[in-house]
């Protein structure tokens, strides 16, 4: 499970964690297609992210974006029951390089 650090936090940088099984981790910048979608609480099953991320990669054109992994995203707390905010985003693959997102250009 991960959280997204705000903006704010971001350009100062974020409070070190206290406990040692957390960590902070960065994402580089990446382009992704995403799908929304809505659960009950407390979040998406494995089952419904898996079907969710197929339902995706069915309307996209073949080879533009990264089978797995995948990252799903929710918004909001257990404690919201309706009109919850979950997403799974696909990254799309690198138009220059036609591989993978964040893969440098070699050359030949």
């Amino acid at each position: 499970m991960s959280f997204f650090v705000p903006f704010d936090f971001q350009k100062v940088g974020p409070p070190k964690p206290t406990d040692s099984s957390i960590f902070l981790s960065l994402f580089e910048e990446m382009e992704v297609y995403v799908i929304q979608f809505s659960t009950l609480p407390p979040g998406p099953s494995g089952k419904t992210i898996a079907e969710e991320a197929k339902k995706l990669a069915d309307v996209l054109p073949a080879g533009t974006f990264q089978d797995e992994p995948y990252l799903s995203a929710s918004y909001d707390s257990p404690f919201r029951v309706l009109r919850r905010h979950d997403e799974i985003w696909l990254k799309k693959r690198s138009a220059v390089t036609g591989g993978r997102s964040g893969e440098q250009e070699r050359e030949t």
